[in-house]
């Protein structure tokens, strides 16, 4: 009897243990966003085509459905695309654009769960060869262009974010501005969740774990006594 009372009490001392702040990882498809350059001569698309885009944001919480305000991260953030235009049917404009996150930025979650704000820079590795061929090329831009370093977008900065507590549902939203060879490119980022996955802390695996065995461990004995 004292060996079930005391395994009743374990399993009470875990379940009641104090709510931790897990990680939650949620994974956006950008194929949506788009990019407009040379004042708006040229978006793509449809202008060209966006091949490939994706982000990560990490946040807290309880659950894939309860989250937290506070820390978040947005990570792996990358965009490739084409560029394939004919700006008032007078030249043709060629060439890829790449854009990769250089380093995680780290942030905060406000209470509404609605807006990831991030104080700081965000660097990102961009490169781009666009040319152009035609007589009228210098009204649209200077060509060819070549862009193969890190690009800073200066913080703080805002990133809306819909639906955290519907898993499947979640959107990301924000407008950035890059400078392509003196150029300024509007990138409009437009984002839907395609993944969720829950990411407990290493004490938190270890306390469920515990559970399951004094549960396992409490009914061993109840059979026992039978």
């Amino acid at each position: 009897m004292r060996r079930i009372l005391a395994l009743a009490a374990a399993v009470a001392a875990l379940a009641h243990a104090p709510a931790r702040a897990d990680l939650v990882k949620i994974e956006f498809d950008l194929g949506a966003s788009s990019i407009s350059a040379f004042g708006g001569l040229v978006t793509v698309p449809p202008d060209g085509t966006i091949q490939a885009a994706s982000a990560t944001v990490i946040v807290t919480g309880q659950g894939t459905s309860t989250i937290n305000s506070g820390p978040v991260t947005l990570k792996t953030l990358s965009l490739s695309g084409t560029v394939n235009a004919n700006p008032l049917g007078l030249v043709t404009v060629t060439g890829p654009v790449v854009a990769n996150e250089l380093s995680p930025a780290m942030g905060s979650l406000t209470a509404n769960l609605a807006n990831a704000f991030f104080p700081n820079p965000l660097l990102l590795i961009a490169t781009a060869s666009i040319q152009c061929m035609g007589a009228f090329c210098p009204i649209v831009g200077t060509f060819p262009i070549t862009l193969n370093g890190t690009q800073t977008l200066n913080g703080p900065f805002t990133i809306p974010i819909g639906n955290l507590g519907t898993p499947g549902a979640a959107t990301l939203s924000a407008l950035f501005t890059l400078n392509l060879a003196g150029d300024a490119v509007l990138v409009n980022l437009v984002g839907s969740e395609v993944s969720r996955t829950f990411l407990p802390e290493p004490v938190r695996v270890l306390q469920l774990g515990a559970a399951g065995v004094a549960l396992a461990g409490l009914g061993w004995l109840r059979r026992r006594r039978e």
